[in-house]
């Protein structure tokens, strides 16, 4: 009873503060729509595609293990390892850009004005990733008010830097009003760190070291296929860009920013909470099945809410929010809405098989998704709804398949749990 009363009290302490959070930037979305340009707004999706891309591998998913060691001081060996991964690899990013980043651009079919943000991208794989590092070990702690604030604060700032460059008419105001909420981010993060009872200090190098070799498991396992996870979901940012424009893109992003709103609201956050009583379970042998289940039902009830209400009405609300030019962005919604629906639910559900340590069955899935999103460059001379069916398509398909290998997983989990008890009776 105690564990379940902690686990409804830290996902309603996530889910309120993240949607103070979300409030802030979703406040002033209708003037940033309507002051800035969709070629802007799709400026900025390609920018933050190349950008989470980079900040997921840059400290080669060691972040995801400092949850997984029974003692802080090995969690802390890790964060201090992962920090410097990340610090080497956001300087050999600014190295690649200069080197080869033009040539990239070309070949990929994106805009060529990201140059002028080269200087500013590994700024962005730092900031990102390091807070992504905290807040796994904020997670750790169970210092979810810590994480809150955090999410509050570099919102709020981002969505004040943005609506001060809007006001200005300052190119790239997107791109810089995210980049400075990151840095009040990692700020805030660290201070967070040190009042949940972390340390700042250098550690041996040998201790380090020992500890990140421990969890060699997930560079080893995780590191490529979360890559090829992060691609396919910005596979159709590049997609659009390529096929259809930077205009299009922004009507794109409009429509998965709608959609984004309550899966980061709830969906996100109850990860973060479910991933350290996964964690908790795990190690004190205690089953998980009945947890999981209650969590899906929840989100499943959610979720087909959201489709009922969004897809007769998204045209209605998207342009009633963003304004009357965005209507193919409301119609996108509406096929899109499917999508996010089930992500919705299995998203948050599939720390499970990180909790378990299933690296490799997450890996196989990763796998299987990137190679049916890069069935979609075969495409050409598409309308854009068709396009986006066919997007939903593959969603669909693909995170049923992942939903099954977390029943999966848990059933087998609790199966040995049961085996355990029984051979101890006898």
């Amino acid at each position: 009873m105690a564990k379940r009363f902690e686990y409804a009290k830290n996902s309603i302490l996530l889910v309120v503060g993240s949607g103070l959070a979300q409030v802030l930037p979703l406040a002033f979305q209708p003037y940033l729509r309507r002051t800035f340009s969709d070629v802007e707004f799709g400026l900025f999706a390609q920018y933050f595609s190349i950008v989470s891309i980079v900040a997921l591998i840059a400290g080669l998913k060691y972040d995801a293990s400092i949850m997984i060691p029974k003692s802080d001081r090995a969690s802390q060996h890790i964060l201090t390892g992962t920090v410097f991964i990340n610090l080497c690899s956001s300087f050999l990013f600014l190295v690649l850009l200069f080197l080869f980043g033009h040539h990239f651009l070309g070949a990929a079919g994106l805009s060529q004005k990201l140059e002028n943000y080269f200087w500013l991208m590994p700024i962005s794989v730092f900031l990102i990733s390091t807070n992504l590092a905290i807040n796994y070990w904020l997670t750790r702690k169970k210092f979810f008010r810590g994480i809150v604030i955090n999410k509050v604060s570099r919102r709020a700032v981002e969505a004040g830097a943005r609506v001060g460059f809007a006001s200005k008419l300052v190119k790239g105001g997107m791109i810089y009003g995210g980049v400075i909420g990151d840095l009040i981010n990692l700020i805030v993060s660290v201070f967070q760190y040190v009042k949940s009872g972390g340390k700042i200090k250098m550690y041996r190098k040998q201790q380090v070291l020992k500890e990140l070799k421990e969890q060699i498991d997930f560079p080893k396992y995780s590191l490529l296929p979360n890559v090829l996870n992060v691609i396919s979901a910005r596979v159709p940012v590049f997609l659009f860009a390529i096929l259809y424009g930077d205009a299009i893109l922004g009507q794109f992003d409009g429509s998965q920013q709608m959609l984004a709103i309550p899966l980061g609201l709830i969906s996100i956050s109850l990860s973060q909470v479910l991933y350290q009583r996964i964690v908790d379970d795990v190690n004190n042998n205690r089953k998980i099945m009945r947890f999981i289940r209650n969590n899906f039902m929840f989100l499943a009830g959610l979720s087909i809410i959201g489709v009922i209400i969004v897809m007769p009405f998204g045209v209605e609300i998207t342009t009633i929010y963003y304004g009357d030019n965005y209507e193919l962005s409301g119609q996108i919604t509406q096929i899109l809405v499917i999508s996010y629906g089930i992500k919705f639910i299995v998203s948050p559900l599939s720390m499970t098989l990180v909790g378990l340590k299933k690296l490799k069955l997450v890996a196989i899935w990763q796998a299987t998704y990137f190679l049916m999103t890069i069935c979609l460059f075969f495409i050409e001379d598409m309308a854009i709804q068709d396009f986006v069916i066919i997007i939903v398509a593959i969603d669909v398909i693909a995170y049923f398949f992942y939903g099954a290998l977390i029943y999966s997983a848990a059933r087998k989990h609790d199966k040995k749990i049961e085996d355990l008890i029984q051979s101890q009776k006898d």
